[in-house]
Formats: C-alpha cells, structure tokens, sequence
C-alpha cells in the first residue's frame, strides 16, 4: 500500500551490518517491491559501511560507531545522547487489545452477519450538528463497513463507503458530523463470504458537538 501511494514517503534506506543469508531472502522479497522503492535501498555489510555512509553523510555529522568522527561530549562513540539504539521494549509499551474483552464494555451489542448477506444497524438523529460515534470488533476474519443516510425518497447516500475492516490488533472507531436530520445507517457488509458468518461487536452513541470533546471530526 505505502509504495502504491505514498511512495516518496521514503527518501533512502540503509541496512547495515547484513549477513550473507539476507542476500539469500531479499531476492525472493524484492520482486514484491517497486523499481522506485529498490532505487532508494542501500545494503552495507561490515567492511562497506563506512564508503558508503560517508558519500552522503559529511564525517562530522556521522556518528562514530558508523565510520564517522561525531561523539557524545564525553567521547562515546555509540552517542546514546542522539541516537536511540535497539533494545528490550517494555510490556507497557507494547501495542494490543485492551484487558477487557470489548464484548464486556457497557453497551455493547452484538450482532451476526449471515454469510452472503449484510445487516444495517439504524440511527435516528433529531438535528443537525449531532455526532455519531461507533466502535466495533469482529471476532474473526473481516467485514466490510460503511456510514449511510437514508433520505426522503429512502435512496442511500453514500457518507463513508464502505471498505473491509480487520479488527485483529485493535477495535475500529470513527465518528460523523451530521449535516442534516433523519435516518443513518450504519452497514455491516458480509456479501463476499460465501462460507462463513461473521459475528460483530459494536456500539453506536450520538451526542451534540458540545458535549464530543476533542475528537476530529469528518
């Protein structure tokens, strides 16, 4: 995705200190990559490191341990007081569900989606201005999502089209600024799993702006 669209989100990469296995992996993985990208990868083993950092880094400006002449004040050639090394990371740090089961929380609901099928959850919003918030998690696999506002005529128009959604890491949340009145619908899109059904853990609040808080709005 990120070479597809954001492709100069990378300027160049330097993979130091390889091994003579990673030339072994990185030939079945390249062909995966864009000519573009591989352009801007450099690969330095141990004794090419220095040549190859220094044609684009001044010396001075390098720090020590990489072939250059910068240190910390006290002469560490590592120079911990710039460069964040690898290390342990803490539990505390690390990115995951919350303790409590999601299906748990206050308000929850939870819904199955048949296979080959799709269900729309509906909220009704008494004026403009209002705000729909909603956090779902399914319990596995993926389901498509998208935000609808059903007008007089009952046509559906198109708020947040709908795009599948793995909640494996982490629940989805988002939230709408209503511009008008009426009936929003709120779809779980199951359509293109002929086999399995999906089970769904969702909630759905609306609030007037005021009270919303800090949260960045659509």
């Amino acid at each position: 995705m990120y070479q597809d669209n954001y492709p100069e989100m990378l300027k160049s990469a330097y993979v130091i200190n390889i091994s003579p296995y990673f030339t072994l992996v990185f030939n079945i993985v390249k062909v995966f990559l864009a000519a573009s990208i591989m352009k801007k990868c450099h690969f330095c083993s141990r004794d090419d490191i220095k040549s190859k950092l220094l044609n684009v880094i001044d010396a001075d400006d390098l720090p020590a341990f990489l072939g250059g002449n910068k240190t910390d004040p006290d002469g560490n050639p590592l120079c911990l007081t710039f460069v964040n090394h690898a290390g342990k990371v803490l539990p505390k740090y690390f990115a995951n569900k919350r303790s409590i089961s999601f299906s748990k929380v206050e308000g929850v609901q939870k819904l199955i989606v048949p296979r080959s099928s799709f269900s729309e959850i509906k909220v009704e919003v008494s004026e403009p201005g209002m705000i729909i918030e909603w956090e779902f998690e399914i319990k596995s696999k993926d389901i498509g999502f998208g935000l609808y506002f059903e007008d007089s005529s009952k046509e559906m128009v198109d708020i947040v089209s709908v795009q599948r959604i793995d909640t494996e890491e982490f629940s989805e949340t988002g939230c709408h600024k209503c511009e008008q009145a009426g009936t929003y619908v709120l779809l779980f899109d199951n359509s293109y799993s002929w086999m399995r059904s999906k089970e769904v853990h969702y909630r759905v609040v609306t609030s007037s702006s005021k009270t919303l808080g800090d949260i960045s709005l659509d």
